[in-house]
């Protein structure tokens, strides 16, 4: 359904004039995101009357949208934002040039949901409003967002698998149905890939023979990487290619959530406690298994495609050290 109306002031080539005086005030009592004149009803091409406002609000969405392609985000990412945005509306019953903090805080307090869904509905509410007040106040002359807060999660300790569990889960996962299963999780082991990333490898993308690379497009922060091809990984894509059917475009044939199904499934079967269930932990165990053999953070950083070394803890088990036998400066004259 398109719809047609005024376009939103400061989001075209034209019109980027910036309202003075009483519109431009802030507080709990925000004003109208529309300027009065301009809320009368507009007709879609199917006859639907729809209000201006609606129609204009619709129109920034769909700038912000484009702000953040601009700035290299995935398409998987501006998704989910979006779709916090419009859930978050929806769900309240209020509207962007009305919203209040208290609103927001009355809402974030009314729901039951970890630390990392609320810290995502603040993000969006932020990155949202803060390019709608910079790109025009006449739009959204408030920001109720600006100054909410929320204590971020902590990550405990990153946990791996053995290879015992890790080939436990593989195996768990031949007894479903679809014969896909087994070698999309061996890739997640092999890999380290989000299941994102995974999702998104078409055949192209990737060698089939060990060294080769697989190249990941679709990555966190729109870094898109590769990582080499192990003899095991390799078996896994020449597999999932031939298991290929008319008309799939990508190498396992499913989307993420689906991806991230199956292994929460065959975790499951493998006797797995709550816990050890989510795809995630294969990229622990990728990225632990990495470590042990390299020795080098730099080389599992970029193996887990980190922008630095900050997040390493959570994805890299810790060892026990032994330091019974001698003394610790000891270690000084073996490292020279």
């Amino acid at each position: 359904m398109s719809v047609t109306g005024p376009r939103a002031p400061g989001f075209d080539d034209v019109s980027k004039q910036e309202t003075r005086g009483p519109s431009a005030r802030a507080g709990p009592d925000p004003p109208m995101a529309v300027p009065a004149s301009q809320l009368h009803a507009v007709s879609s091409s199917d006859g639907d009357v729809i209000d201006a406002g609606l129609a204009m609000w619709w129109q920034v969405l769909d700038a912000w949208c484009n702000h953040l392609r601009s700035r290299g985000l995935s398409e998987e990412t501006i998704d989910e934002y979006e779709g916090t945005i419009v859930r978050f509306f929806r769900r309240t019953k209020t509207t962007p040039g009305t919203l209040t903090e208290e609103q927001i805080e009355a809402y974030l307090a009314s729901i039951k949901a970890k630390g990392a869904t609320k810290q995502q509905i603040i993000n969006g509410l932020k990155a949202y409003y803060r390019f709608c007040c910079r790109r025009s106040r006449e739009i959204h002359a408030y920001n109720p967002a600006s100054e909410l807060w929320t204590k971020p999660p902590k990550y405990g300790k990153a946990k791996a698998f053995t290879a015992e569990q890790a080939r436990a889960i593989i195996e768990a996962s031949r007894r479903r149905r679809n014969p896909r299963r087994p070698w999309a999780i061996t890739l997640m082991f092999e890999t380290g890939a989000r299941i994102s990333s995974l999702a998104a490898v078409r055949p192209i993308d990737t060698g089939t023979k060990a060294g080769q690379r697989i190249h990941f497009e679709v990555a966190k922060g729109a870094r898109p990487y590769s990582v080499p091809l192990t003899s095991t990984a390799a078996e896994a894509v020449r597999e999932l290619l031939e298991l290929m059917k008319p008309g799939q475009t990508t190498l396992v044939g499913c989307h993420k959530v689906t991806l991230g199904n199956w292994f929460h499934e065959a975790a499951e079967d493998a006797g797995m406690p709550e816990g050890w269930r989510n795809a995630h932990k294969a990229r622990s165990t990728a990225g632990t298994a990495m470590y042990r053999r390299t020795r080098d953070p730099m080389k599992t950083k970029a193996f887990l495609n980190h922008a630095d070394l900050s997040q390493i803890h959570r994805y890299v088990e810790e060892e026990e050290i032994d330091l019974t036998d001698g003394s610790l400066l000891d270690g000084l004259d073996s490292a020279g």
